[in-house]
Order: C-alpha cells, then sequence, then structure tokens
C-alpha cells in the first residue's frame, strides 16, 4: 500500500496585499455566503471567486459534511485492521482468512465516496 503526496504545483505566489473596507454587516453577509458555498471562512477566495466570475462550488449540505467524517472514521478502522493483519503475517501468525486485497478495495471505495460527498470527482486534481 502506497501513500499517495500531493504534489504541488509552481503557482504564482500572492504577494500583494488589497485592503477592502466593509461595513460589519456586510462582512458578516459576505462571511455567510462564503460559508454556504463551502469556502469557510476565506473571504479572499470569495471575491476572487466573485470578481473574476469563477463559478462557486455548490452548497455542500451538512449530511454530506457529517457522513465524510464518519466514513473517515471507518477508513481508519480498516488501517487498524490491515495493520493488525500485517503484523499477524509478519510474525508467522496463523491469519484465517487474509482479507487485505478486499480492504485495500474497500478502502478506495470509501475514498472516492468520500470525494462525492464533498462535490469533487474521484481521481481529479
Amino acid at each position: 500500500m502506497t501513500k499517495t503526496k500531493r504534489i504541488k504545483l509552481d503557482k504564482e505566489k500572492r504577494s500583494n496585499v488589497f485592503r477592502l473596507r466593509l461595513t460589519l454587516s456586510e462582512r458578516s453577509r459576505w462571511e455567510v455566503m462564503a460559508e454556504e458555498v463551502g469556502l469557510g471562512n476565506n473571504l479572499s477566495k470569495f471575491v476572487r471567486h466573485c470578481v473574476e466570475k469563477r463559478t462557486l462550488p455548490a452548497p455542500i449540505p451538512q449530511i454530506n459534511e457529517q457522513t465524510y467524517w464518519e466514513l473517515g472514521k471507518i477508513g481508519v478502522n480498516l488501517n487498524q485492521i490491515t495493520h493488525a493483519i500485517n503484523r499477524a503475517v509478519k510474525e508467522g501468525q496463523g491469519v484465517s482468512c487474509d482479507s487485505r486485497a478486499e480492504i485495500e478495495a474497500v478502502r478506495t471505495l470509501l475514498n472516492e465516496v468520500r470525494l462525492q460527498l464533498l462535490g469533487q470527482t474521484p481521481g481529479a486534481s
């Protein structure tokens, strides 16, 4: 099982600062709007999307977010089971059913479902 590492692309570093004055109500409203489309409290990203006419991501339903984290816990359990099987095999202990290949297949599917819950396409970066 190999771990994938994210490769950072050579992107231009954002070093210019642009200050914008907002009323308290404007800022609050923008923060709510950014949160609704899944950008959290990142107003810079939200404003960039709006100004550059980028399409805003669809809001992520709360149930999807909760399901995403629960599936993550299941993934952790799968890792623990795989680790125990690997340790038993390495120590020469009998393993009645070696299901590492099946666990890996389930882990792959689990990661794909988690990405889909966030509105992302599996395999796309």
